[in-house]
């Protein structure tokens, strides 16, 4: 269902294929023998800001339609997260109902599909696609030998592709738009969580707090640490909130990220296991 809603909303808005039309972009570029970061007239105007593997991973919807390869991409990585969520129950399906999941919907992002990688670890070199969250993931997840093997196995072929990618890319993710959460009112208070580096979760958080990244989609990560399902509904509400507050006062989008999604889950993090009533919880990893 998402896959299609996905669709009808890149075409009813004429949005082509959202954000994946840089992985798109860069993925025939590459194929061509072009260096994708020095391409004339990029979509948008921008650089393209993702690494390589992005756009290895985007090879399989070239041929599509760019409106049906979004919907394709977008509708297979939340199908994927669904089914992760609910290998013990149901009830934590409303994660979905996050406002970070409708935005990124609409956007076309990875993050849905990184969410499940922290589920399921073997899933590990989807995390090359977005380094930023996808860092995160990576120091939050136990590694396992398949998805280390993965990792390891894209990085290499990227550089059999293109040697000096990872220089390009860097030249060109200076100019990338993005903000830090630590850095943003009230920010510094995120800090706390490194009370709880030896938990998942708390890696997680701390690692969020502090990895530069975009609103609102990129936050879809933090509902990866409700341990119950009031808690979740407290953490969905609070992103609602942050994304109405954000149209009152824009300048101020991380500032109401970090109140409205980063501080409640920072409070499920430092609270002790016996207070969260760990029903249906989202956080279940995946052996």
């Amino acid at each position: 269902m998402s896959g299609l809603i996905c669709f009808w909303y890149q075409r009813a808005f004429g949005r082509d294929a959202g954000d994946l039309i840089y992985s798109l972009t860069g993925a025939r570029a590459m194929l061509a023998g072009q260096n994708p970061y020095t391409i004339p007239n990029p979509p948008g105007g921008l650089p393209l800001f993702y690494p390589l593997s992005a756009f290895i991973l985007a090879i399989p919807f070239l041929h599509l339609p760019h409106e049906a390869a979004a919907g394709l991409f977008f509708g297979g990585s939340s199908a994927l997260l669904a089914f992760l969520l609910t290998r013990d129950g149901w009830a934590r399906l409303i994660f979905f109902l996050a406002a970070p999941y409708w935005q990124a919907l609409q956007t076309v992002q990875w993050s849905p599909l990184l969410c499940a990688v922290w589920l399921s670890p073997a899933l590990l070199l989807l995390v090359s696609a977005k380094p930023n969250i996808g860092l995160a993931v990576l120091l939050s997840t136990p590694w396992r030998w398949a998805g280390v093997a993965g990792l390891a196995g894209i990085g290499l072929i990227s550089l059999l592709i293109r040697p000096l990618w990872p220089l390009d890319w860097l030249h060109v993710l200076g100019g990338h738009p993005n903000a830090t959460p630590l850095l943003s009112l009230p920010g510094a208070l995120l800090l706390l969580a490194a009370l709880r580096w030896r938990e998942r979760r708390g890696r997680l958080l701390l690692a969020l707090a502090l990895i530069p990244q975009r609103l609102f989609y990129d936050q879809l990560l933090l509902f990866l640490i409700p341990q119950s399902t009031r808690a979740m509904l407290i953490l969905i509400i609070g992103s609602w909130l942050t994304y109405i507050g954000w149209f009152f006062w824009p300048q101020g989008g991380m500032s109401w990220a970090v109140v409205g999604e980063f501080i409640p889950a920072l409070v499920m993090v430092l609270l002790p296991a016996s207070a969260q009533k760990p029903e249906p919880c989202p956080a279940t990893m995946v052996e």
